[in-house]
């Protein structure tokens, strides 16, 4: 695979880097495995199938993943700063409708318990940073696959609506610093799920 570009989390300087390779006119994404996270492959073949995880293709000193292009997170944090345009105004228009929120939150929650039901494991980091979505919000992918982790106490797995819409500091999400408003989720019931069935 051949480097296109080098990204840098510039959050923590050294501790997490970025890249977008090429192949054969294939784009990928490529994630430094500071934290020599080994997955299995029931995680990477559910990741390759049709569902609402990113493909999560090899796991070794890089995690290599799908690269989606003109996809971009839910809420973007200035050490991301990758994206010249935040997309504001589609944000806006989206989220200012109740049951678009609702349709939001439901769609994201089902994917992480879809997710952990197949293969046992977990993405820890259940965050507006960590879901990719296209431009209108039709579609979307989960990420962050650093944070994820083997499921071992099933009954402290709890989803809340406001960590799906608001960064935990309000201060870091550079598009809020520009006019993203924040959603009304009170008409959201605070849902928590334990899970019990695995």
């Amino acid at each position: 695979m051949k480097l296109v570009k080098e990204l840098q989390y510039w959050n923590k300087p050294g501790d997490r880097k970025y890249q977008i390779l090429e192949e054969a006119g294939k784009f990928y994404f490529s994630i430094r495995n500071t934290n020599n996270l080994k997955l299995p492959n029931s995680v990477l073949e559910y990741s390759q199938q049709e569902n609402d995880v990113v493909c999560i293709y090899e796991c070794g000193d890089w995690i290599v993943t799908e690269y989606m292009t003109d996809y971009q997170p839910v809420i973007i944090r200035g050490s991301c700063n990758f994206y010249s345009d935040l997309r504001i105004r589609e944000y806006n228009k989206y989220f200012k409708k109740p049951e678009n929120s609702l349709g939001y939150y439901k769609r994201v929650v089902k994917a992480h318990l879809d997710f952990m039901w197949d293969t046992g494991w977990q993405f820890t980091d259940r965050t507006g940073t960590n879901v990719l979505v296209n431009r209108d919000f039709s579609d979307l992918r989960i990420i962050d696959v650093c944070s994820l982790e083997q499921i071992s106490d099933k009954n402290e797995i709890i989803f809340t609506v406001s960590e799906f819409f608001y960064p935990k500091e309000w201060h870091k999400a550079t598009g809020h610093k520009h006019g993203l408003i924040k959603p009304d989720i009170n008409h959201i019931k605070e849902i928590f799920y334990a899970i019990t069935t695995l």
